[in-house]
């Protein structure tokens, strides 16, 4: 998927949502990322930005159930998104 000025946070969430992705910066840099959820606008990020989320760790809580940990990268540094897996 190319990431346009066109493209929207939603296009973004329903094909990265919790799947292993290639992520192209607009630099030229790849790395491949496990991605949790995108953060809009709406949500008021802390840097003012729509963010793609990805995982820094995942564990269990108390009950058995999956926790996880992640940062964001902004939509505008991103080229391209290529999934690695479905």
């Amino acid at each position: 998927m190319k990431v346009t000025k066109d493209t929207s946070i939603w296009d973004i969430h329903h094909y990265t949502y919790m799947k292993n992705v290639i992520i192209t910066f607009k630099n030229g840099k790849k790395k491949k990322y496990f991605i949790l959820d995108t953060d809009s606008l709406a949500d008021d990020p802390p840097n003012g930005k729509e963010n793609i989320v990805y995982m820094t760790s995942h564990d269990k809580d108390p009950f058995g159930e999956d926790r996880y940990a992640g940062n964001c990268i902004p939509i505008d540094e991103i080229s391209e998104i290529q999934v690695v897996d479905d």
